[in-house]
Protein backbone atom coordinates (compact mmCIF):
# COMPACT_ATOMS: atom_id res chain seq x y z
CA UNK A 1 0.00 0.00 0.00
CA UNK A 2 1.31 3.08 -1.02
CA UNK A 3 -0.18 5.50 1.38
CA UNK A 4 -0.54 5.32 5.31
CA UNK A 5 -1.80 7.62 8.26
CA UNK A 6 -0.27 10.39 9.39
CA UNK A 7 2.63 10.18 10.99
CA UNK A 8 3.64 6.96 9.34
CA UNK A 9 5.99 6.33 6.72
CA UNK A 10 4.99 5.30 3.40
CA UNK A 11 6.29 2.79 0.57
CA UNK A 12 6.67 5.65 -1.86
CA UNK A 13 8.26 8.25 1.35
CA UNK A 14 6.71 10.10 3.87
CA UNK A 15 4.51 12.87 1.56
CA UNK A 16 5.28 15.80 3.58
CA UNK A 17 4.27 17.96 1.56
CA UNK A 18 0.31 16.75 1.78
CA UNK A 19 -1.74 18.75 4.28
CA UNK A 20 -3.13 15.23 5.26
CA UNK A 21 0.39 14.82 7.34
CA UNK A 22 -0.31 17.61 8.92
CA UNK A 23 -1.03 16.99 13.24
CA UNK A 24 -1.90 20.61 13.68
CA UNK A 25 -4.08 20.71 10.15
CA UNK A 26 -6.94 23.58 9.49
CA UNK A 27 -8.84 24.51 6.48
CA UNK A 28 -6.99 27.05 4.46
CA UNK A 29 -8.01 30.75 3.73
CA UNK A 30 -8.78 29.35 -0.16
CA UNK A 31 -11.09 26.62 1.34
CA UNK A 32 -12.95 29.44 3.33
CA UNK A 33 -13.35 31.40 -0.12
CA UNK A 34 -14.45 28.35 -1.79
CA UNK A 35 -17.00 27.72 0.66
CA UNK A 36 -17.92 31.37 0.35
CA UNK A 37 -18.30 31.22 -3.20
CA UNK A 38 -20.61 28.11 -3.21
CA UNK A 39 -22.93 29.76 -0.35
CA UNK A 40 -23.23 32.14 -2.97
CA UNK A 41 -24.66 30.18 -5.29
CA UNK A 42 -26.53 28.19 -3.05
CA UNK A 43 -28.38 31.44 -2.15
CA UNK A 44 -28.90 31.80 -6.12
CA UNK A 45 -30.60 28.96 -5.98
CA UNK A 46 -32.46 29.65 -2.67
CA UNK A 47 -34.01 32.09 -4.84
CA UNK A 48 -36.57 29.95 -6.15
CA UNK A 49 -38.16 28.75 -3.50
CA UNK A 50 -39.07 32.72 -2.95
CA UNK A 51 -42.25 33.44 -4.64
CA UNK A 52 -44.95 31.28 -3.22
CA UNK A 53 -48.56 30.12 -3.94
CA UNK A 54 -51.37 30.95 -1.67
CA UNK A 55 -48.55 31.22 0.93
CA UNK A 56 -46.75 27.96 -0.26
CA UNK A 57 -44.03 26.26 -2.20
CA UNK A 58 -45.61 24.58 -4.89
CA UNK A 59 -43.99 20.70 -5.51
CA UNK A 60 -42.85 21.56 -8.82
CA UNK A 61 -40.89 24.59 -7.11
CA UNK A 62 -39.52 22.67 -4.96
CA UNK A 63 -38.50 19.75 -6.96
CA UNK A 64 -36.44 22.68 -9.45
CA UNK A 65 -34.71 23.75 -6.42
CA UNK A 66 -33.04 20.70 -5.61
CA UNK A 67 -32.51 19.86 -9.02
CA UNK A 68 -30.42 23.44 -9.06
CA UNK A 69 -28.78 22.69 -5.56
CA UNK A 70 -27.73 18.89 -6.34
CA UNK A 71 -24.69 19.41 -8.80
CA UNK A 72 -23.77 22.49 -6.89
CA UNK A 73 -23.36 20.66 -3.70
CA UNK A 74 -21.95 18.00 -5.36
CA UNK A 75 -18.98 20.12 -7.26
CA UNK A 76 -18.36 21.05 -3.20
CA UNK A 77 -18.20 17.68 -2.41
CA UNK A 78 -16.01 17.11 -4.90
CA UNK A 79 -13.80 19.28 -4.09
CA UNK A 80 -13.92 18.83 -0.56
CA UNK A 81 -13.34 15.15 -0.75
CA UNK A 82 -10.18 15.71 -3.10
CA UNK A 83 -8.76 18.82 -0.87
CA UNK A 84 -9.47 16.61 2.37
CA UNK A 85 -6.82 13.99 1.33
CA UNK A 86 -4.63 15.38 -1.62
CA UNK A 87 -4.11 19.25 -0.97
CA UNK A 88 -0.86 20.90 -1.08
CA UNK A 89 -1.72 24.59 -1.07
CA UNK A 90 0.64 24.60 -4.38
CA UNK A 91 0.27 26.75 -6.75
CA UNK A 92 -1.33 24.36 -9.06
CA UNK A 93 -3.76 23.49 -6.47
CA UNK A 94 -4.77 27.05 -6.08
CA UNK A 95 -4.94 27.83 -9.70
CA UNK A 96 -7.20 24.87 -10.55
CA UNK A 97 -9.71 25.70 -7.35
CA UNK A 98 -9.85 29.64 -8.06
CA UNK A 99 -11.24 28.19 -11.94
CA UNK A 100 -13.85 26.01 -9.97
CA UNK A 101 -15.22 28.79 -8.41
CA UNK A 102 -15.16 30.94 -11.50
CA UNK A 103 -17.36 28.19 -13.10
CA UNK A 104 -20.00 27.99 -9.59
CA UNK A 105 -20.22 32.06 -10.21
CA UNK A 106 -21.46 31.55 -14.33
CA UNK A 107 -23.80 28.35 -13.04
CA UNK A 108 -24.91 31.02 -10.35
CA UNK A 109 -25.62 33.55 -13.03
CA UNK A 110 -27.60 31.26 -14.64
CA UNK A 111 -29.87 29.86 -12.37
CA UNK A 112 -31.98 33.26 -12.24
CA UNK A 113 -31.99 33.66 -16.22
CA UNK A 114 -34.63 31.08 -18.77
CA UNK A 115 -33.63 27.35 -17.66
CA UNK A 116 -33.45 25.98 -20.93
CA UNK A 117 -32.13 29.21 -22.76
CA UNK A 118 -28.44 28.63 -20.86
CA UNK A 119 -29.15 25.09 -20.27
CA UNK A 120 -25.68 24.00 -22.06
CA UNK A 121 -23.68 27.14 -20.76
CA UNK A 122 -24.84 25.67 -17.40
CA UNK A 123 -23.90 22.30 -17.78
CA UNK A 124 -20.99 22.95 -19.67
CA UNK A 125 -19.55 24.71 -16.31
CA UNK A 126 -20.50 22.49 -14.57
CA UNK A 127 -18.51 19.23 -16.52
CA UNK A 128 -15.81 21.62 -16.61
CA UNK A 129 -15.54 22.00 -13.02
CA UNK A 130 -15.66 17.75 -12.55
CA UNK A 131 -13.33 17.46 -14.99
CA UNK A 132 -10.89 20.14 -13.42
CA UNK A 133 -11.60 17.86 -9.86
CA UNK A 134 -11.36 15.00 -11.85
CA UNK A 135 -7.78 16.35 -13.65
CA UNK A 136 -6.22 17.22 -10.24
CA UNK A 137 -7.17 13.52 -9.29
CA UNK A 138 -4.84 12.63 -12.39
CA UNK A 139 -1.76 14.65 -11.07
CA UNK A 140 -1.95 13.86 -7.32
CA UNK A 141 -1.39 10.38 -9.00
CA UNK A 142 1.55 11.87 -10.69
CA UNK A 143 3.40 13.46 -8.04
CA UNK A 144 2.38 11.08 -5.09
CA UNK A 145 3.19 7.80 -6.28
CA UNK A 146 0.00 6.46 -5.83
CA UNK A 147 0.41 2.88 -6.07
CA UNK A 148 -2.71 1.76 -4.80
CA UNK A 149 -4.32 3.52 -8.06
CA UNK A 150 -7.23 5.26 -5.40
CA UNK A 151 -6.46 8.84 -7.32
CA UNK A 152 -6.46 7.24 -10.52
CA UNK A 153 -9.52 5.19 -10.08
CA UNK A 154 -11.24 8.45 -8.49
CA UNK A 155 -10.06 10.13 -11.52
CA UNK A 156 -11.65 7.89 -14.20
CA UNK A 157 -14.76 7.77 -12.04
CA UNK A 158 -15.56 11.55 -11.83
CA UNK A 159 -14.39 12.09 -15.61
CA UNK A 160 -17.03 9.82 -17.07
CA UNK A 161 -19.79 11.20 -14.92
CA UNK A 162 -18.46 14.29 -16.69
CA UNK A 163 -19.27 12.81 -19.81
CA UNK A 164 -21.94 11.25 -18.96
CA UNK A 165 -23.64 14.97 -17.73
CA UNK A 166 -22.55 16.79 -20.76
CA UNK A 167 -23.54 14.38 -23.05
CA UNK A 168 -27.05 16.14 -21.95
CA UNK A 169 -26.52 18.95 -24.45
CA UNK A 170 -26.98 16.81 -27.33
CA UNK A 171 -30.96 15.90 -26.36
CA UNK A 172 -34.07 17.72 -25.63
CA UNK A 173 -35.85 17.70 -22.54
CA UNK A 174 -36.18 16.26 -20.69
CA UNK A 175 -34.45 13.69 -21.92
CA UNK A 176 -31.29 15.75 -21.72
CA UNK A 177 -32.37 16.30 -17.63
CA UNK A 178 -32.21 12.73 -17.30
CA UNK A 179 -29.08 12.17 -19.23
CA UNK A 180 -27.31 14.82 -16.69
CA UNK A 181 -28.69 13.40 -13.53
CA UNK A 182 -27.40 10.20 -14.39
CA UNK A 183 -24.16 11.62 -14.74
CA UNK A 184 -24.09 12.70 -11.43
CA UNK A 185 -25.86 9.21 -9.95
CA UNK A 186 -23.14 7.55 -11.75
CA UNK A 187 -20.43 9.28 -9.51
CA UNK A 188 -22.72 8.40 -6.20
CA UNK A 189 -23.41 4.49 -7.42
CA UNK A 190 -19.51 4.51 -8.29
CA UNK A 191 -18.67 5.65 -4.96
CA UNK A 192 -20.61 3.69 -3.23
CA UNK A 193 -19.12 0.49 -4.87
CA UNK A 194 -15.44 1.51 -4.68
CA UNK A 195 -16.43 1.58 -0.71
CA UNK A 196 -13.35 -0.41 0.57
CA UNK A 197 -10.92 1.47 -1.42
CA UNK A 198 -11.74 4.50 -0.19
CA UNK A 199 -10.16 3.28 3.06
CA UNK A 200 -6.91 2.69 0.99
CA UNK A 201 -6.77 6.72 2.21
CA UNK A 202 -8.98 7.25 5.21
CA UNK A 203 -10.45 10.89 5.43
CA UNK A 204 -9.00 13.55 7.67
CA UNK A 205 -11.81 13.37 9.92
CA UNK A 206 -11.21 16.73 11.99
CA UNK A 207 -10.58 18.39 8.79
CA UNK A 208 -13.25 17.09 7.05
CA UNK A 209 -15.63 18.32 10.17
CA UNK A 210 -14.29 21.60 10.50
CA UNK A 211 -15.00 21.97 6.41
CA UNK A 212 -19.20 21.14 6.31
CA UNK A 213 -19.00 23.73 9.92
CA UNK A 214 -17.37 26.57 7.66
CA UNK A 215 -20.04 25.63 4.99
CA UNK A 216 -22.57 25.91 7.73
CA UNK A 217 -21.97 28.75 9.25
CA UNK A 218 -21.65 30.89 5.93
CA UNK A 219 -25.16 29.64 5.13
CA UNK A 220 -26.42 30.54 8.52
CA UNK A 221 -24.76 33.96 8.34
CA UNK A 222 -26.61 34.23 5.04
CA UNK A 223 -29.74 33.55 6.70
CA UNK A 224 -29.30 36.09 8.61
CA UNK A 225 -28.49 38.53 6.22
CA UNK A 226 -31.46 37.50 4.00
CA UNK A 227 -33.75 37.85 7.43
CA UNK A 228 -32.06 41.60 7.78
CA UNK A 229 -32.88 42.92 4.15
CA UNK A 230 -36.52 41.32 4.39
CA UNK A 231 -36.87 43.81 7.32
CA UNK A 232 -35.75 46.90 5.70
CA UNK A 233 -39.29 46.72 3.82
CA UNK A 234 -41.51 46.01 5.61
CA UNK A 235 -44.17 47.34 8.24
CA UNK A 236 -43.40 46.86 11.95
CA UNK A 237 -46.75 45.56 12.76
CA UNK A 238 -47.49 42.25 14.89
CA UNK A 239 -47.56 39.38 12.59
CA UNK A 240 -44.33 40.94 10.75
CA UNK A 241 -42.23 40.98 14.28
CA UNK A 242 -43.31 37.67 15.20
CA UNK A 243 -42.06 36.54 11.39
CA UNK A 244 -38.57 38.03 12.34
CA UNK A 245 -38.16 36.96 15.65
CA UNK A 246 -39.39 33.35 14.52
CA UNK A 247 -37.22 33.28 12.04
CA UNK A 248 -33.58 34.34 13.78
CA UNK A 249 -34.81 31.83 16.26
CA UNK A 250 -34.81 29.09 13.67
CA UNK A 251 -31.36 30.09 12.51
CA UNK A 252 -30.27 30.34 16.17
CA UNK A 253 -31.97 27.25 16.78
CA UNK A 254 -29.76 25.37 14.04
CA UNK A 255 -26.51 26.61 15.16
CA UNK A 256 -26.63 25.94 18.57
CA UNK A 257 -28.30 22.09 18.02
CA UNK A 258 -25.76 21.36 15.28
CA UNK A 259 -22.70 23.10 16.54
CA UNK A 260 -23.22 21.25 19.94
CA UNK A 261 -23.70 18.01 18.33
CA UNK A 262 -20.18 18.67 16.12
CA UNK A 263 -18.33 16.15 18.59
CA UNK A 264 -20.47 13.14 17.47
CA UNK A 265 -19.39 13.83 14.14
CA UNK A 266 -15.46 13.49 15.10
Amino acid sequence: MAWGLPGRSTAGGRMKDLKYFDTHRRATWLELFFDLIVVVALRDAGEILIETHDAHIAPHQFLHFVLVFLPLWWIWVGHTIYANRFDTDSRQHRLSTLLIMFLLIVISAQISADAQEHYALAVACYCAARLIIAGMYFVSKRKHHDRGSFATTLGIVFAVGAAISLSSILLEPPWSYLVFYAGILFDIAALLLLKRRLHVVPAHTSHLVERVGLLTIIMLGESVISISAALADIAWNPSNVMAAVSGFVMVSAIWWIYYDSFHLLE
